[in-house]
């Protein structure tokens, strides 16, 4: 039998995050509300949607109003993508 992927929470926080943004066709999403979407610490999301934003996969809107948005097509990204950006390549694991 094939190994099976296991998604640490983290990678599945991303990938939710990562919906909820397509979801709102660039409109920002604060961090309070993707916390409060997944029912996580403000702070783990945080550091997820930080990893997400170095890695390109969303981008930080500041000011009045602002919060994360995707920051590329969503059609260009895969799971895979946000999986490597939060746990690595799964090869190696």
């Amino acid at each position: 039998m094939s190994q099976l992927l296991r998604i640490s929470e983290g990678a599945s926080i991303a990938i939710h995050a990562m919906i909820l943004l397509a979801g709102k066709r660039g409109r920002p999403v604060t961090n309070s509300v993707i916390a409060e979407s997944f029912r996580v610490s403000a702070n783990h999301s945080s550091k997820i949607m930080q990893r997400l934003l170095k890695a390109g996969l969303v981008k930080a809107i500041r000011g009045p109003g602002g919060g994360s948005a995707l920051g590329t097509d969503p059609g260009e990204v895969t799971l895979l993508d946000i999986y490597r950006t939060i746990d690595g390549d799964p090869s190696n694991s």
